[in-house]
């Protein structure tokens, strides 16, 4: 019997044992619990698990119907919105699976160039004067 706790209902950064005693699974089970599953319309992905103790720590996400997500800051999943922080570490376009809802899909890096400019010398202009 394996005990399933959400992130949200426990004090992640103190996490023992004893802190779970008190807490709410949000399910227990039998079955092997995948990554990513669903469970009473919500879906969850992975985040701990101590085989041990028989207990995991899940993650609840949500999926979108976004279809193509453009000119963000950074690389987006198309399903659950979720955003890869190590962005700048991608090539400039390739194939992803995310890591939370474990769909896949393309992404191209856009670049925008600017310009900035500073004085260094002035120009010398000659003034010239009518002669006649």
């Amino acid at each position: 019997m394996i005990r399933v706790f959400l992130k949200d209902d426990i004090d992640y950064q103190a996490l023992k044992v004893r802190n779970l005693e008190n807490v709410e699974p949000l399910f227990e089970t039998e079955e092997s619990v995948p990554d990513i599953f669903r469970y009473k319309d919500s879906y969850y992905t992975f985040c701990v698990i101590n085989r041990a103790e028989n207990w995991m720590i899940v993650e609840k996400f949500k999926l979108y119907d976004l279809n193509d997500v453009d000119y963000t800051d950074e690389i987006t999943c198309p399903y659950c919105n979720s955003s890869q922080s190590d962005s700048w570490e991608a090539p400039d376009e390739g194939d992803y699976e995310c890591e939370t809802c474990g769909g896949t899909y393309e992404f191209q890096r856009n670049v925008e160039v600017s310009y900035s400019s500073i004085r260094l010398k002035e120009p010398v202009i000659k003034e010239l004067r009518k002669v006649r």
